[in-house]
Order: structure tokens, then C-alpha cells, then sequence
């Protein structure tokens, strides 16, 4: 079983990559934020 802050730090992760709040993550959604941190590194 996950400690509290783990907890808290999975679900504030879920919650980035889940962009519609649809409770699922989609394809699109992992490939926006990809990009997104790839533009954020160059």
C-alpha cells in the first residue's frame, strides 16, 4: 500500500497527464505533453 504522499504525488501526476478530466489517459494527451516537455528542454 502507497504511503500518503505517494498517494498525493500519483494522483497530482495522473491529473497532469489527464487534460480532459476524463479519468482516463489518452494517447493524444501523453503525446501533448511530450512535446510540451521536449520544447520546454530546447
Amino acid at each position: 500500500m502507497l504511503s500518503q504522499l505517494l498517494q498525493k504525488k500519483h494522483n497530482k501526476n495522473f491529473q497532469v497527464y489527464d487534460l480532459d478530466g476524463s479519468g482516463f489517459v489518452e494517447l493524444a494527451a501523453l503525446e501533448r505533453c511530450a512535446s510540451n516537455l521536449a520544447k520546454l528542454r530546447n
